[in-house]
Parts: C-alpha cells; structure tokens; sequence
C-alpha cells in the first residue's frame, strides 16, 4: 500500500515515503540476518531443512551406512534419524547403540 501511495505521486519526502524506506531497510537487515544464521549452521556441517519449523539434519553413520539425524525446533534433544534419500516423512526414533 505505501509502495503505490509513494508511486502514484506521493511525495518522495513526505511520510509514506519514510516509512516505506524504514520497512524496505528492516527488511533487508532481517533477511542478512537470517542468511547469517543459515551460514552459521552450515559452517557447522548442518543442513537446514525447513526455515518455519526449525528443521535441521546432520550427517550420521548408522552401521556402514550414512543418515541424517534430525531435530526440530520444538524437540528437547536430537531423538530422531531418516535414510539420507527419504527426507522428513521417513523420520524414525534413534536409536543410539546403532550409531558411531
């Protein structure tokens, strides 16, 4: 709504145009936050699943084969593993004394 009040010849000084200017500013501050973060996990050898519900996987062996263990964003602890080419719907509880 300010875009186009600022577009259809509002003034380029006047007070939708300031704050059509702070919101475009915190956005672009909000956003290089959140690829701060995701680079942060990644650093980490992490893998970000799902930005809205907090989903990460990491690396894993089970046995000779590798897996992703999995957390949530809501969960405790990491308590959950998939085989790497199932995803999220093939999630599994863990169990530990099968990983190294």
């Amino acid at each position: 709504m300010l875009r186009l009040t600022v577009s259809a010849g509002g003034s380029s000084r006047g007070p939708e145009a300031r704050e059509l200017d702070e919101i475009q500013s915190s956005r672009a501050r909000m956003a290089a936050e959140i690829a701060s973060g995701v680079d942060a996990i990644h650093r980490h050898g992490c893998l970000l699943k799902d930005l809205e519900r907090g989903l990460l996987d990491f690396y894993a062996l089970s046995g000779d084969r590798l897996v992703f263990l999995c957390w949530k964003r809501d969960e405790p602890e990491v308590s959950h593993w998939h085989p790497i080419e199932d995803g999220f719907s093939g999630r599994q509880r863990l169990d530990t004394s099968e990983l190294e």
